[in-house]
C-alpha cells in the first residue's frame, strides 16, 4: 500500500545453516491507525503470523534469527550494511506499503539483493528495478476490476471519486479515472478533493449531485472520516471502498465497529476470504488455537511472505537472482506446490496476482459476501 503514518519496523534476519551461508532480511510492519485497537492487534498479528510461518519453515530446513529495531525502513538498511548485519544478505521480505518498498527498492537494487514486498500495490516497482517483488495486485488490476464492476451495474448518473489523503489513495483515484477514460464511458465523473474541502462540503457535494456511484479509496484511517460523511446524507447509491479494507470478517469488523455505523452496506475489491483454500483454511484454525483470534488480512500477508520467501532459499542455496526467483514463483508458488495461505494466478510486473472479486459487507449484520 502507499503511504502510513509513523511505524516501527522490525528487521528480522534468517539464515539458512548450510556450507554455502544464505541469509534473508525481513522488515516486520508495525505501522499504527487511528484506532490503537487495531494497531495494536495489527502490530501483534504480523508478528504471530512470522512466527507461524517461521515454524513451518523449520520442518523442511534449519533457519535461525535475529532482530534490529529502527524507526524508518531505508535507515534500518544503512544501519545494518554499516553494523555488517546483512553481509550476504540474498532476500528480503515485509515491506508492507508502498512507501517503504520505494524506499528500499534502490538500495536493494545496488546491492543485488532480492525484495519480496507483502503488500506494495503501486504499479511497475518491478519494472523499475528487477529485484524487486511483490504479493499485492498492483493498482491498475484493482482498477480494471473495478471498472468492470461498473459496467456490470449499468450506472446512469454522476460518479463520485473521493479518495483518502496519501499518494496510495491519489494514485487508487486516478488509476480509477485513466482507466475509466480508455473505455470512454458517458458519465460525469466528479472527484472530490478532501485535502481542500471539510466533510460539510463532501456532504452538500453528495446531497446535491444525486451519484449512482462513491468510489473511497485509501487508508482505514484515512476513509473513515468520507464514510461518515455518507451516512449523514440522503445517498441510497453504491458505496464502494479499497482493496486493503476487505481480507477478513475481523478487518471489516474493526473497521465498522471504529466508524460506529449502524447500517450501512459497503463493497470492496477482495483478493481473499476466509476459509478461500485449503491452505487458509489450515491456517486460520491453527492461528484461532494457537492465539484466540480469527486471523487478519494482513497477517495472512505476512504468512505468505514468509513461506515463499523462506521456500525459495531452501531450495536456492546458490542461485539467488530475480531471474530464478522469477521461474520459482511461476514453477513452485503459482502451481501450488508451496502452500502459501493465498492463491496466486499469474505474475505481471513483479506482482503476483490473485483473484479479485467484489465482497458485499453490511455493518448492521457483521454479514460478508462476494456478489
Amino acid at each position: 500500500h502507499g503511504v502510513g503514518m509513523k511505524r516501527i519496523v522490525c528487521l528480522v534476519s534468517l539464515f539458512i545453516s548450510t556450507p554455502s551461508l544464505c541469509k534473508t532480511v525481513i522488515f516486520i510492519d508495525n505501522s499504527v491507525s487511528n484506532d490503537t485497537y487495531i494497531a495494536s492487534n495489527k502490530e501483534r498479528q504480523i508478528s504471530q503470523a512470522y512466527t507461524l510461518g517461521l515454524e513451518r519453515l523449520k520442518k523442511v530446513c534449519k533457519l535461525e534469527s535475529k532482530q534490529l529495531i529502527g524507526k524508518e525502513p531505508l535507515s534500518i538498511f544503512k544501519q545494518a550494511e554499516e553494523v555488517n548485519s546483512i553481509k550476504g544478505a540474498k532476500i528480503i521480505f515485509g515491506l508492507i506499503h508502498s512507501s517503504e518498498a520505494l524506499l528500499a527498492a534502490e538500495a536493494f537494487k545496488s546491492a543485488r539483493i532480492i525484495g519480496l514486498s507483502s503488500g506494495a500495490a503501486t504499479d511497475n516497482l518491478n519494472a523499475k528495478n528487477p529485484f524487486f517483488f511483490s504479493l499485492a495486485n498492483p493498482i491498475s488490476d484493482v482498477s480494471l476490476h473495478v471498472k468492470e464492476y461498473m459496467l456490470k451495474k449499468k450506472l446512469k448518473k454522476p460518479i463520485a471519486i473521493i479518495p483518502g489523503n496519501s499518494s496510495y489513495s491519489i494514485e487508487l483515484a486516478n488509476s480509477l479515472k485513466a482507466t475509466l477514460s480508455l473505455i470512454g464511458l458517458k458519465l460525469e465523473i466528479e472527484h472530490i478533493d478532501t485535502t481542500k474541502n471539510n466533510q460539510e462540503f463532501i456532504q452538500g457535494k453528495i446531497n446535491r449531485k444525486n451519484y449512482d456511484f462513491i468510489y473511497v479509496p485509501g487508508f482505514l484511517q484515512q476513509t473513515l472520516p468520507i464514510f461518515e460523511s455518507v451516512t449523514r446524507t440522503d445517498f441510497n447509491g453504491i458505496v464502494y471502498g479499497s482493496a486493503n479494507l476487505a481480507r477478513s470478517k475481523t478487518d471489516l469488523k474493526l473497521f465498522s465497529d471504529s466508524l460506529k455505523l449502524k447500517n450501512l452496506t459497503l463493497r470492496f475489491p477482495a483478493t481473499w476470504l476466509n476459509g478461500e483454500t485449503s491452505n487458509s483454511s489450515a491456517l486460520e484454525k491453527e492461528f484461532m488455537k494457537r492465539f484466540g483470534q480469527e486471523i487478519m488480512g494482513t497477517a495472512i500477508y505476512t504468512y505468505d511472505a514468509v513461506v515463499i520467501a523462506g521456500s525459495f532459499l531452501c531450495m536456492s542455496t546458490s542461485d539467488l537472482t530475480p531471474e530464478s526467483f522469477t521461474k520459482f514463483l511461476k514453477t513452485e508458488v503459482m502451481s501450488g506446490k508451496i502452500p502459501s495461505a493465498r492463491k496466486y494466478y499469474g505474475l505481471k510486473n513483479g506482482h503476483l496476482i490473485s483473484n479479485i472479486r467484489t465482497v458485499k459487507y453490511n455493518s448492521a449484520l457483521q454479514s460478508l459476501e462476494a456478489e
